[in-house]
């Protein structure tokens, strides 16, 4: 997840230059960036956190064999 958002990071921000640069402007405002890039990390974190108590059930033996 860290490597995509990361490239989701460099990639919106290469393609935010080429468009900057195009209308004028020199450099990004990075109080933008980081607060959504944060965002979405704590959005991963928070779901994975939600989603253990299932997988902890399901990786019982009587969860096991459900499957």
């Amino acid at each position: 997840m860290a490597l995509g958002l990361a490239l989701a990071v460099v990639g919106g921000c290469g393609l935010g230059l080429i468009l900057l640069r195009l209308v004028g402007e020199s450099s990004p405002d990075w109080s933008v960036i980081w607060p959504m890039a944060g965002a979405g990390a704590a959005l991963v974190v928070l779901v994975t956190l939600l989603s253990l108590p299932a997988l902890w059930r399901l990786m019982r033996p009587e969860g096991l064999r459900t499957e």
